[in-house]
């Protein structure tokens, strides 16, 4: 059985139980997990928008009206049937059709979907884009695999999805649906629906290795309208939200389409054994749906192609899925999905919204930037090492493919292709005297944070060999405060030295400002790395924290070093710092010769003064680390909180320089599945 982070199986029960309260407690007995990680987790999913009440003495509860298109959400509206699809679910994505070719070519099995609330870059048909705001609608691929069909064949596919998107919408919002030839469904009159397959041929003969078949489905009219372009021929399903509308609807084209796709593709065992009332069968059997509900039989209409515009009727659409016309002059002809748009008399021409590509101030592949680029590469590969007064402009305005590109090359040659993966234990949490504005442990902000003094020294010991036995080698403890003093010290260090006894894990130790003494300490009992983040620059530190300062931190640093311990020291990205802070952090981490540099994209905390900041874009995020990278081309660039932001646990970071990772939970945030992370890396070449 496939496993699955806390969070996940957090949203599962709560999906499963709309409108039921679960104690911590409960949870935390059900989900075999500590109470501290049931606070994380819900804290997680509130962040990513679900309505989740918190009531004293009763518990947490999904609210019934949260409409935020999950797998679990979809999963509890499929027929068992499809428990055979993999369903791979993204708040945001440029293309579900790219992503699910990227799937494709990885070897993805027959069903496997990828499904998004928003796309930035929405593909239609004939190069156009698809308008795909965010939160309104539901954008879906799903990679599939027929035994032996033609080109021919494959618009049947096509087909199969408009009839099966006319059935989901029926059935979830009581509206009738029609199909405009060859991929687009209507509801009152309005385009509601566009459907783009697009496929992949075999050189030798000619047959379909698979078909990406793409579906994009306004649920609701977004808040601000259609834009201009389509204002007059879009619309929605519904006129107003609804809840839980979007995950049914998804569920409910999947259960249709899949009867249809499975009774004629050779693939899986056919999922609608009831009669459907078709005359046809097998791959033909979803043909009489589709005449049934076209808008288009017995009209008129005009027939354009790139050399002319023909008034014709439309007579019928056969059992290939071609439409057959009759024009003025008496002849007919059967026209095939592809060469032909059809527009209806007195109906605007659907123009779809274009979106440029992302545009910056990058250089284009090729310029005399391209070239400094690899040349800089190269150098830095045979040991140049970059410094505060060299000119950096170079890594902003260089074309982030190429950047990344080169970073990775970096890392590739000078430290191979090993990756380290660390886990951490939050083990004091609460009441922190400090008042850094991204951290829900400050006392000094109103969180939902769960407080608790140091921990026991068995029950860490519990919680690290649960993660040793998953295979982690590398072991924090992380407390809260400006430092760890008395008691809570002694069974830190308790703890450090059964922990270097009985396990084989590396350990490291997170703790705040210590004395020169209690470094010394710490590593005679077993302790190999502290860490002490720098969190930013040193011009804007003081926006970030005022209790302690930018020195504070370097002088803990240079005393961990003095006793003899490894520094693991980073700091936060999207705080509202700018490139040149970016920068002057990498800089500042390589003069004091930092060999693990943790990066976190923030996650604002609701009650943290950050909680309003602005999140950052993924290609801000991958400029970032391939930027540390050069800068820090043999250390440890280690991903931490935020990579949840990117689709497959973040593998176009470790493609752009990263080569750590912070697996599991982190203090505050969820983090990614410990078994997920390691099958990542490893799917990537990477030794661990």
């Amino acid at each position: 059985m496939e496993k699955t982070g806390t969070k996940e199986q957090l949203l599962t029960l709560f999906e499963n139980n709309k409108g039921k309260f679960f104690s911590g407690e409960e949870i935390a007995e059900k989900l075999d997990i500590s109470r501290t990680a049931v606070w994380k987790a819900v804290q997680s999913l509130r962040n990513e928008g679900y309505n989740i009440e918190a009531v004293r003495n009763r518990g947490y509860c999904l609210s019934p009206d949260t409409d935020i298109l999950s797998n679990q959400g979809i999963k509890k509206y499929l027929k068992p049937q499809c428990d055979f699809m993999k369903l791979e679910v993204v708040q945001t994505v440029d293309s579900t059709n790219n992503l699910a070719r990227e799937r494709a070519v990885g070897g993805v099995f027959d069903g496997y979907t990828v499904v998004a609330g928003n796309q930035t870059k929405g593909k239609g048909r004939m190069g156009r884009s698809f308008h795909s705001p965010a939160d309104t609608g539901i954008y879906m691929s799903v990679v599939l695999r027929p035994d032996n069909f033609t080109p021919q064949q494959a618009v049947k596919l096509t087909t199969m999805a408009a009839v099966a998107v006319c059935e989901a919408i029926e059935d979830v919002s009581g509206e009738k649906a029609e199909i405009k030839w060859v991929n687009d469904v209507f509801v009152r009159g309005r385009k509601v629906c566009g459907i783009l397959t697009e496929a992949s041929f075999g050189l030798e003969d000619g047959m379909l290795e698979y078909a990406i078949l793409g579906v994009g489905i306004n649920v609701f009219a977004p808040a601000e309208g259609f834009p201009d372009e389509i204002k007059n021929i879009a619309g929605a399903v519904f006129d107003q939200p609804k809840s839980d509308c979007k995950n049914r609807l998804a569920a409910e084209f999947l259960n249709h389409f899949m009867a249809y796709y499975c009774g004629c593709s050779g693939g899986h065992q056919d999922i609608d054994s009831q009669d459907t009332g078709s005359k046809d069968t097998g791959e033909y059997r979803h043909i009489d749906e589709y005449r049934s509900r076209s808008m288009v039989i017995g009209k008129d209409v005009r027939v354009i192609t790139p050399k002319s515009t023909r008034n014709a009727r439309v007579l019928d659409i056969d059992r290939d899925c071609q439409l057959i016309v009759e024009y003025e002059d008496g002849s007919t002809e059967s026209l095939f999905s592809g060469e032909i748009s059809i527009r209806l008399p007195n109906a605007p021409d659907p123009v779809f919204a274009s979106r440029p590509d992302f545009a910056g101030d990058s250089e284009a592949s090729g310029s005399p930037a391209s070239a400094s680029l690899s040349k800089l590469t190269e150098e830095i590969i045979s040991g140049r090492r970059l410094n505060r007064s060299d000119d950096m402009k170079i890594l902003l305005k260089a074309d982030l493919r190429q950047l990344c590109a080169g970073a990775d090359e970096i890392r590739r040659r000078l430290c191979g292709d090993k990756a380290d993966l660390c886990t951490i234990i939050n083990g004091l949490s609460g009441r922190c005297s400090e008042d850094c504005r991204f951290c829900a442990q400050s006392c000094h902000y109103h969180t939902e944070a769960e407080e608790y003094p140091f921990l026991e020294p068995e029950e860490i010991m519990t919680d690290a060999r649960r993660n040793e036995a998953a295979g982690i080698n590398r072991y924090s403890i992380v407390t809260a405060g400006r430092s760890l003093k008395g008691d809570a010290l002694e069974k830190a260090l308790i703890a450090y030295e059964k922990l270097h006894r009985e396990t084989g894990l590396r350990l490291c130790a997170s703790h705040g400002i210590q004395t020169l003494e209690e470094f010394r300490r710490m590593k005679a009992a077993g302790v190999e790395r502290c860490h002490c983040n720098i969190e930013t620059s040193r011009r804007y530190f003081p926006e970030v924290c005022t209790t302690h300062t930018y020195d504070d931190k370097i002088d803990n640093i240079r005393r961990a070093q003095e006793a003899g311990l490894d520094v693991c020291s980073g700091g936060i990205i999207g705080m509202g710092e700018n490139w040149e802070d970016r920068i002057d952090m990498a800089v500042s981490l390589a003069e004091l010769g930092i060999g693990s540099i943790p990066i976190n994209v923030l996650r604002p905390i609701p009650g943290t003064p950050f909680e309003g900041m602005t999140a950052m874009s993924d290609e801000e995020v991958l400029r970032t680390v391939a930027i540390f990278r050069y800068i820090n081309p043999t250390a440890w660039i280690r991903m931490a909180a935020g990579r949840g932001q990117f689709p497959d646990g973040g593998c176009e970071l470790f493609q752009s320089g990263a080569n750590a990772a912070i697996t599991g939970d982190m203090l505050t945030t969820t983090g990614t599945g410990m078994a997920d992370d390691i099958k990542m890396f490893r799917k990537m070449g990477y030794e661990l």
